[in-house]
């Protein structure tokens, strides 16, 4: 007889159920702006789906933004991935792993400038990609420093931008920084 396997052996199959039968856990920390949520609706017409949603007995465990894109698009069923052999525990700190070490992760700024070059040069709609008009359009080769400060309110990692105006400028450019940050709400903020 063969032995149970773990649950890092199991492997995930992905299964199309009615969006009626899925629930979004009602404890997700996580938020999507309604901005966010235009965004996917514009990735998905570009890209198709291409991420299922994870569930735990008919519960959301990650994919709650997508979950509500496609709803919004009028899809009935929806694509996901069984993880009900997760225990409650288990799927309650995945809720929060899943977002958390995502937003741990960085950019190496000089080929993503490349690759966002490469994409508009082959006139790829480079709006489907996540970034703000402002963000695309952003000067990678100016005075940027990343300062890892794990001590502070914020944590994680904070970018501190030099930035030279004409004093008749100042609260223009304030207005459009608070404007580029504020697509990250709580993870992002102006001082």
């Amino acid at each position: 007889m063969a032995a149970a396997k773990t649950a890092t052996e199991k492997q995930l199959k992905i299964k199309y159920i009615p969006a009626k039968d899925i629930s979004p856990y009602e404890n997700n920390s996580r938020t999507h702006s309604d901005a966010q949520i235009e965004e996917l609706k514009k990735s998905i017409r570009e890209f198709g789906i291409m991420t299922p949603i994870a569930i735990h007995k008919g519960e959301i465990v990650y994919g709650h933004a997508r979950y509500r894109a496609f709803t919004e698009m009028g899809y009935k069923t929806i694509p996901t991935v069984d993880v009900s052999h997760l225990s409650e525990a288990q799927k309650r700190a995945y809720v929060i792993a899943d977002n958390k070490l995502a937003m741990n992760a960085g950019w190496d700024l000089d080929i993503l400038e490349e690759e966002i070059d490469a994409l508009k040069a082959l006139d790829f709609d480079v709006s489907v990609l996540g970034f703000s008009e402002s963000e695309l359009n952003f000067d990678w080769d100016s005075d940027l420093t990343l300062v890892d400060r794990t001590d502070g309110n914020l944590g994680g990692i904070i970018a501190t931008f030099k930035i030279e105006v004409e004093p008749h400028a100042a609260d223009e450019i304030e207005e459009k920084l608070k404007e580029l940050l504020e697509p990250y709400g709580e993870d992002a903020r102006f001082v």
